[in-house]
């Protein structure tokens, strides 16, 4: 008997489809977080588990592995990523509200709620197969979401873009010099903004710590 099968013979709760369903759901938004703040290899099932309020062998009433539970909360990072961009493509700015957003103050010191890409790409990289395909998908996918929204001439700069803005994002996460930090982001929001002849005023953005980011709080910039 493997140890799935034990866990699942040894006293476990049996959930009715709608729980079940409900909590894996749980589980993987908590491991999405975890990994995204942490990274793949530092997140552990026991500290997911405990932080989703089950105990480590109900783990395997709900996925096969590691392996499996990492798939699923990439595609839910990506997921998140894409309700993001559909908020910022709803408002009048469209393309630049992503951009601004992506390159904002919150989602550079919230690691644990920011794109999966920045977060995770060269963990990706030597992640299963299974693994690369979902966010793989889910970058293609955001791709999409803002070619839609683009003159068709522009489409071709899209994944450039995104490159450029990972890049950015991961760069700065890295940084210990503000001064560095916020050149930039202000480099990449004004050159993000000329490749897809976007015209505004830049508005550098102005890099906050961790301890200062809010999801509610309004994005600070400097003059």
């Amino acid at each position: 008997m493997n140890r799935t099968q034990r866990a699942r013979t040894e006293g476990i709760v049996r959930y009715d489809k709608g729980q079940r369903e409900e909590t894996r759901k749980r589980i993987t938004e908590v491991a999405s977080q975890f990994i995204r703040r942490d990274g793949i290899g530092a997140t552990g099932i026991a500290a997911v588990m405990a932080a989703s309020d089950l105990t480590h062998g109900a783990f395997y009433w709900h996925f096969e592995s590691k392996d499996q539970l990492v798939r699923e909360a990439v595609v839910e990072a990506q997921q998140a990523r894409l309700r993001r961009i559909d908020r910022c493509l709803s408002r009048s700015d469209g393309v630049e509200a992503v951009i601004r957003d992506y390159l904002g103050s919150q989602h550079v010191a919230d690691a644990a709620t920011g794109c999966a890409s920045a977060a995770l790409a060269p963990e990706v990289a030597r992640s299963t197969s299974d693994v690369r395909a979902a966010h793989t998908r889910g970058l293609v996918e955001q791709f999409e979401r803002i070619s839609k929204a683009l003159p068709s001439e522009l489409h071709h700069r899209v994944p450039a873009l995104f490159s450029m803005l990972i890049g950015c994002v991961q760069l700065v996460r890295a940084c210990d010099d503000e001064r560095v930090a916020e050149s930039i982001l202000a480099s990449g929001l004004k050159t993000a903004l000329a490749m897809l002849d976007i015209e505004s005023q830049p508005h550098p953005p102005r890099r906050r710590s961790a301890s200062e980011a809010s999801p509610s709080g309004s994005e600070r910039f400097v003059n």
